[in-house]
């Protein structure tokens, strides 16, 4: 998939900023149809490869969910970039409010070389 324009130069420097991060935490928010999730594919494939992104609704992350992804995300992958893994989760504001503190701590534990990028229609205020 390639973006051609705007989106291309903001896609390039996402990328560019994740590899010199030793992980990655994205949150792309915005009125349905302007791109984020496309955005986020490409910025994720980029940064991992296309093997080693998990993509997934919000509705569906549960606490088991977030449970499991704490106790594998840390392996390391055979088909991964340069050893990245990323989490890709669609509005993520429908993410169940139990799960949401969970989720918190997965963000605030993940190891380096892990990305978690996710999207949402809602402001970023709300």
């Amino acid at each position: 998939m390639n973006l051609i324009g705007p989106a291309s130069r903001l896609a390039d420097a996402l990328v560019a900023a994740a590899r010199r991060s030793r992980r990655v935490k994205h949150l792309y928010f915005g009125p349905p149809g302007v791109g984020k999730t496309t955005l986020a594919i490409l910025v994720a494939e980029q940064i991992a490869g296309k093997w080693d992104v998990e993509s997934c609704n919000g509705r569906n992350v549960t606490i088991d969910v977030v449970r499991e992804w704490q106790a594998t995300f840390a392996s390391s992958s055979l088909f991964g970039a340069d050893g990245w893994k990323v989490k890709l989760v669609n509005e993520v504001d429908t993410v169940p409010r139990a799960a949401q503190d969970v989720l918190l701590t997965f963000l605030d534990e993940m190891p380096e070389k892990r990305a978690f990028i996710c999207t949402s229609n809602l402001d970023l205020e709300q």
